[in-house]
């Protein structure tokens, strides 16, 4: 394979961690880094690198081509800018991996995988764990029936974040400065990776997610922000089985994610300490899938994609792998009333510097061995779930977006 010609558009943030992997995870032979695309380059912490490799950087993709063409282009911009610097790229003939949320609404998403479609481009979302050989092929497992139907699918993530998490002007906002939909949220970007690989492994085929019914939510807040911080969602998958899943970034203690995927034939488990994704038979028997969270793994999507520009394969993860999660977001925001946790158990801690929630980690842990809701456990911070409907919106019929 030729190099493939790539841009990275956003170096700040998680355009950062596509530096190291460009760097120091994939065969330098493979592609070829013509420029980075952020108008504010020069404050993030990976420019001396871009600067020292004589990289040239652009406040605009615009600006980049007028004078390179790419084949691959990299956008791990703000939500708000993902449609339009897609349908850019690919209106230049550059294939595209867009890093997840695909973009704020469905109507956007729509659009940019019309767009792809029109024109003949691969377009990947970046949901990491659909690239990778641990996810993969537990989901051809899951396929082929060795753990037999789906019973409760669950997943727990309490990643604390301080105040300067959301200073960068779009996090935990509904609308931009300009009034454009972020619709930022715990779900939408930080722990979306493990709310949808539930939708991605109950899919009928190796790039489809399956769409949830049947849903209750419960949306809270700690943080001063617009969006909720902290969610509780559970529903049922369309041929049998239901899931849970709890994310906050409010709670007392952190944690890295955990999952337990419960068939009628066995146990798939991910722990939090080592991130190791181990599989128990009822027959005794073991699967070991792996490490999906190091960064090697992480690199098979970047890997992929390479190779999609190169016309040698299909991403795993497309818009429309990726739509079940969108639309969940988008009826999250559409439907339920985001409550506050009471004034009484929040805290201001220290490090990291931000509010907290006294005891919320381990009353969300009690929902998670449960794979219940926090009213259906009568925590009395806890208000009733509100039900979540997404019929419509991945047929291009969100209601107020």
């Amino acid at each position: 394979m030729e190099k493939v010609k790539t841009v990275l558009v956003g170096l700040g943030g998680f355009g950062g961690h596509h530096i190291h992997i460009l760097r120091d995870e994939l065969d330098p032979s493979s592609y070829s880094l013509e420029g980075v695309v952020d108008p504010f380059a020069r404050s993030a912490a990976e420019y001396p690198w871009v600067e020292a490799q004589g990289i040239p950087v652009y406040d605009t993709l615009e600006d980049y081509y007028r004078e390179k063409t790419a084949q691959l282009v990299i956008i791990a911009s703000p939500i708000p800018l993902h449609r339009a610097q897609c349908l850019c790229a690919m209106e230049h003939g550059s294939h595209v991996l867009c890093e997840k949320p695909i973009a704020a609404t469905v109507q956007d998403a729509f659009a940019m995988r019309d767009a792809a479609a029109r024109l003949g481009k691969k377009l990947g979302i970046g949901f990491q764990w659909s690239f990778s050989t641990t996810m993969r092929t537990l989901k051809q497992d899951i396929q082929k029936g060795l753990y037999g139907k789906p019973v409760l699918l669950k997943t727990f993530i309490s990643w604390q974040r301080a105040d300067s998490y959301y200073a960068n002007g779009w996090k935990g906002r509904v609308r931009d400065g300009k009034g454009g939909w972020v619709l930022d949220s715990v779900v939408s970007n930080a722990t979306a990776h493990y709310l949808h690989n539930l939708f991605f492994l109950m899919g009928d085929a190796p790039d489809t997610a399956a769409v949830p019914t049947g849903m209750r939510a419960g949306l809270y807040r700690a943080k001063e922000i617009e969006s909720f911080d902290t969610c509780f969602l559970t529903g049922s998958f369309p041929k049998g089985g239901r899931f849970f899943f709890a994310a906050t970034h409010a709670a007392d203690v952190n944690q890295d994610p955990v999952f337990e995927y419960q068939f009628e034939n066995g146990v798939i488990s991910m722990d939090a300490g080592t991130a190791h994704v181990t599989a128990r038979l009822n027959d005794g028997r073991t699967v070991d899938y792996g490490f999906p969270q190091t960064s090697a793994s992480q690199a098979e999507k970047n890997a992929c994609m390479l190779r999609a520009a190169a016309g040698e394969e299909q991403p795993p993860c497309t818009v429309a792998t990726a739509l079940p999660h969108l639309s969940v977001c988008n009826a999250l925001f559409d439907q339920c009333d985001i409550l506050s946790f009471p004034q009484e158990l929040t805290f201001r801690a220290a490090e990291p510097d931000g509010l907290f929630v006294r005891g919320l980690f381990q009353d969300a842990c009690a929902c998670y061995a449960a794979g219940k809701l926090p009213d259906e456990l009568g925590f009395s911070w806890a208000k009733p779930s509100q039900p979540v409907d997404i019929e419509g919106y991945t047929r291009f019929e969100g209601k107020k977006f």
